[in-house]
């Protein structure tokens, strides 16, 4: 009869890196200010405007949560959400933000590859 040696400890995974972290509490202030003001579009602007920031505050906020489990879908997806946000401000004259959402892409980018099957490669 073998003796067991105690509950199996659960695999440990890495915390994300610093900046995906910082990314993710801005994004999480955007996303929440997007829902706040969906409410004021839904009532008195144009309707499908509110209903635009909701499905992409929900969806960005998927985004986040994945992004903090370093999944590997969430890293695709923002990089896809960030390149278009950014020719998006580009187009519209929004300088500052396509800045900022270009330099949040290439970041991404850039530690994208460090994720595989939801795990932060050891040495990243």
């Amino acid at each position: 009869m073998e003796k067991s040696q105690g509950p199996t400890p659960e695999p440990e995974y890495p915390d994300p890196p610093t900046g995906i972290w910082i990314i993710c509490g801005l994004g999480l202030i955007g996303a929440v200010l997007s829902l706040l003001a969906a409410p004021l579009y839904l009532a008195e602007g144009p309707a499908v405007v509110g209903v635009i920031l909701v499905v992409s505050s929900v969806v960005q906020l998927a985004v986040l949560w994945g992004l903090l489990l370093l999944r590997p879908w969430a890293y695709l997806v923002a990089m896809v959400f960030y390149a278009v946000g950014g020719f998006v401000d580009l187009v519209a004259g929004a300088i500052l933000g396509a800045v900022v959402s270009f330099l949040v892409l290439g970041y991404v980018a850039s530690v994208s590859h460090e994720v595989k099957a939801g795990k932060w490669e050891a040495g990243g």
